[in-house]
């Protein structure tokens, strides 16, 4: 199994929902078990009074949630239930190991949140490690920017208004080989260049022109990343 994703090293994310409990009422966790992400509340799960729970499965789908905008899994475990998990990673390479078909165990522990959020103090899981089987795919070059453009390209075709985020992510990622065809590039590449004087000139209301211009060429590029299967 090759780490996914650490909580110990995700330090940003500790420090703000420590700052978070500690200065307000209706964000971060209650400390049932002491100050999340403390050395007392890492011993606490040690010691096994904050029980670690694991689940093991087989990653069954890779997909966006919400609008588009939200890397998620679908996990079959050992037993045939079916639930859903952020992508999870510490770095943005690690992404990649989330591939249909890989066996994954997550580790997590039951916190609450606090009493006055708007969950009323409901009780959640929350990751403390993820683990993916490595695939062969992992060793081919550029692995982690084609999935990234082909999912890009998938927000971009649920939800139109996302071209406007992604089309200069997409026309960087275009220059790793192999990830689109040239067509596909010089599509991005134009959208983004004409976004970019947009923006510089503060000429907004070319926004809804620049883009009923390039509506068609941008959605037939997305649909065949999307179609694209490695």
């Amino acid at each position: 199994m090759r780490h996914a994703y650490e909580l110990k090293k995700n330090l940003d994310f500790i420090s703000n929902v420590q700052k978070a409990t500690l200065s307000t009422k209706e964000f971060g966790i209650e400390q049932t078990h002491g100050l999340f992400g403390s050395s007392e509340w890492w011993e606490q799960i040690s010691s096994g009074r904050l029980p670690l729970h694991t689940l093991c499965g087989e990653i069954i789908e890779r997909f966006w949630g919400g609008m588009a905008d939200w890397p998620e899994i679908k996990v079959r475990n050992d037993d045939g239930q079916i639930s859903e998990w952020t992508r999870m990673v510490n770095v943005k390479e690690q992404d990649a190991l989330y591939i249909p078909g890989q066996r994954i165990e997550i580790d997590y522990v039951l916190q609450r949140h606090r009493p006055k959020s708007t969950d009323k103090g409901a009780e959640h899981k929350l990751v403390i490690e993820i683990r993916v089987e490595p695939s062969p795919e992992l060793e081919a070059p550029g692995i982690y920017d084609k999935l990234r453009a082909r999912e890009l390209a998938q927000a971009v075709s649920l939800h139109y208004p996302h071209i406007i985020d992604v089309s200069y992510h997409l026309s960087e990622l275009g220059k790793v080989p192999g990830v689109m065809d040239e067509e596909a590039h010089r599509v991005f590449t134009g959208i983004a260049r004409e976004v970019e004087a947009v923006i510089m000139q503060n000429r907004y209301e070319a926004m809804e022109a620049l883009l009923n211009h390039w509506k068609d060429p941008v959605l037939a590029a997305c649909k065949r990343l999307s179609d694209t299967k490695s």
